[in-house]
C-alpha cells in the first residue's frame, strides 16, 4: 500500500512537472513562482503588503490561462523523419505546417511530446523487433502499453522548441525540428504538439496531432583507428555464398568437356545445347578470412550502462574492421542465439548496426549458449574479439578454449571504475596486450588507444 502511494504521487509530480514545463513559458514560469512566494509572506496582510502583488499576478496568470484556453492554433503538421539516427547526436527532420484560418498566426511554437522507456518490462527489444509488436523495454519500443508497474519511465529524448514567429494564412511553412536521442532502439514520436503564446507572452495554448511514426536510433559510436587483425585464412565450404545461406554451393571458375564422374547437378546445360557436347561447371572451394565479434549479453538487470557500452564498443568496432576483403560475424544470444555476416558483398555494416541497435540483454540462458554458437564455427573463424561483461570463471574457461583453438584473441572486458584494477588476465596472461578493461566513462579515451 505504502508503494502504490509512492507510485500514485511520483506520477502526480510527473504529470505537474509535464504541464508546467508544456503549458508555461519561461516568463510564465517566472510569474508562478512569484505567485508561489508573495502567497508565503503575504500571509499575514498587516504585517507586509505582498498580498497586493499576489492579487496583481494572480491577475495576470489568470486572464492567460483563460486566453490559451480558448484560442488553440489552428493548423495542419507533417513530419518527415531520416532513416536513422544515433545516440547522443542531435536529429534533424523537417516539419511542414499548414494554417487553418484566414489569419495570421503569431508566436507560434512546434515542439514534440516526450516520450518514455521502462527498464522494468519484461519484453526484449530485440524480440520486439522481431515479432513486429512494441516494446516496452529498455532503450527500445514505443511507450509501454502493457499492465502498469510500479516502475520509474526515463526519457527517450531531449526535445527543442521552435519558434515560428509567424504563420501567414493558408500557407505551408517548413520548420527545421531537432532532439538529442539518449537511448538507442526504435524511437516512436506519437503526438506533435503546436502552441502559441498569449498577449503576455505566460501560458501557451496547445494543440496535439497524433502522429505516430518512428526512427531507428543506432548505437553511441566512439572514434577507433582501423584494426588490422592476424589470422590465417581459412577455407569455407561453399564459398563467400554459404556465408549467407544454407547450402553447398561452391565459387564458379570455368566450363569444361564432360569427364567421367562428374555429378549431374555440375551440367551446364546452355553449352551443351549450344556446343553439342557435354559441358560441366568448374567450381572450386574458396580460403578466406574471417573475423568474429562476441558481443555477451548475459546480465539478470534490465538495463545497466556497462551492456549500453558494451554495446557501444561492438558498434565502434564494426566500423574499424575492414571487411572489403574479408568476412565479420556478429555473434550473440538473445531469444535465441544469432549469427549475423557481413563483407565481401554481403550485408554491409550498416546492418550490423540496425541489429545492435535492437539487441537487449538475455536473462533466461546460460553463458554456454555463446559459447555453443562460437565453437560450431571455430573453424571458419580467421581471429576473435570478444566484448565481454563479466570476468568470472565461465568466461575464461571460454577464452581459455578460445586459444587452444588457436585463434588470435583480442579481449575487451566492460567494467566500473572499482573493478578495474582487481581483474587478472587468467589464460590472456601470455598476451596481456591483447586483454584490455575499458572502464565505463572513460572509454572513448580507452579505444582510441586499443
Amino acid at each position: 500500500m505504502f508503494l502504490r502511494f509512492v507510485y500514485t504521487l511520483i506520477r502526480g509530480v510527473r504529470a505537474s512537472k509535464s504541464w508546467f514545463f508544456v503549458r508555461l513559458t519561461g516568463p510564465g514560469r517566472l510569474v508562478a513562482g512569484g505567485i508561489l512566494a508573495s502567497a508565503l509572506v503575504g500571509l499575514d496582510t498587516k504585517q507586509t503588503l505582498a498580498y497586493e502583488a499576489f492579487t496583481f499576478l494572480s491577475s495576470v496568470f489568470l486572464i492567460s490561462l483563460l486566453w490559451t484556453t480558448w484560442s488553440a492554433p489552428r493548423a495542419l503538421a507533417h513530419r518527415v523523419l531520416p532513416r536513422f539516427g544515433t545516440v547522443g547526436e542531435p536529429l534533424e527532420y523537417r516539419v511542414l505546417l499548414r494554417s487553418e484560418t484566414p489569419k495570421v498566426q503569431k508566436n507560434v511554437q512546434v515542439f514534440e511530446k516526450p516520450q518514455y522507456w521502462n527498464p522494468g518490462s519484461g519484453r526484449t527489444a530485440f524480440e520486439s523487433n522481431l515479432t513486429g509488436h512494441a516494446g516496452g523495454f529498455g532503450p527500445s519500443g514505443s511507450p509501454h502499453r502493457g499492465p502498469r508497474r510500479m516502475t520509474l519511465k526515463y526519457p527517450m529524448f531531449a526535445a527543442r522548441i521552435k519558434d515560428v514567429p509567424h504563420l501567414n494564412p493558408e500557407d505551408e511553412q517548413e520548420v527545421l525540428m531537432e532532439i538529442l536521442p539518449l537511448r538507442r532502439g526504435r524511437l516512436w514520436l506519437e503526438t506533435l504538439i503546436i502552441s502559441a503564446t498569449d498577449p503576455f507572452g505566460l501560458c501557451r495554448s496547445i494543440k496535439k496531432i497524433a502522429m505516430p511514426q518512428s526512427v531507428l536510433i543506432l548505437p553511441k559510436r566512439y572514434t577507433v583507428a582501423e584494426i588490422r587483425l592476424t589470422g590465417a585464412r581459412r577455407h569455407q565450404p561453399g564459398g563467400v555464398t554459404f556465408a549467407s545461406s544454407v547450402g553447398d554451393s561452391q565459387e564458379f571458375v570455368s566450363l569444361r568437356e564432360y569427364q567421367a564422374g562428374d555429378p549431374i547437378h555440375r551440367i551446364h546445360w546452355k553449352s551443351w545445347a549450344k556446343t553439342g557436347k557435354p559441358i560441366v561447371k568448374e567450381l572450386q572451394e574458396e580460403f578466406f578470412v574471417r573475423h568474429a565479434l562476441v558481443l555477451d549479453t548475459f546480465q539478470q538487470d534490465a538495463y545497466s550502462e556497462i551492456f549500453e557500452e558494451a554495446v557501444s564498443i561492438a558498434a565502434s568496432l564494426i566500423g574499424a574492421i575492414d571487411t572489403r576483403e574479408s568476412l565479420l560475424d556478429l555473434m550473440f544470444v538473445g531469444p535465441e542465439a544469432y549469427s549475423f555476416t557481413s563483407g565481401r558483398g554481403l550485408a554491409q555494416a550498416e546492418k550490423m548496426l540496425e541489429i545492435l541497435a535492437s539487441v537487449g540483454p538475455c536473462r533466461d540462458k546460460p553463458f554456454l549458449s555463446l559459447c555453443n554458437t562460437v565453437f560450431q564455427r571455430d573453424r571458419l573463424i580467421s581471429s576473435c574479439i570478444c566484448v565481454l561483461l563479466a570476468w568470472d570463471e565461465e568466461r575464461k574457461e571460454f577464452i581459455r578454449r578460445l586459444k587452444e583453438s588457436g585463434l588470435p584473441l583480442l579481449v575487451l572486458i566492460v567494467v566500473d571504475g572499482e573493478e578495474t584494477d582487481r581483474l587478472d588476465p587468467g589464460p590472456m596472461s601470455d598476451r596481456p596486450e591483447h586483454f584490455r578493461c575499458l572502464e565505463v566513462g572513460k572509454i572513448r579515451q580507452e579505444l582510441v588507444d586499443l
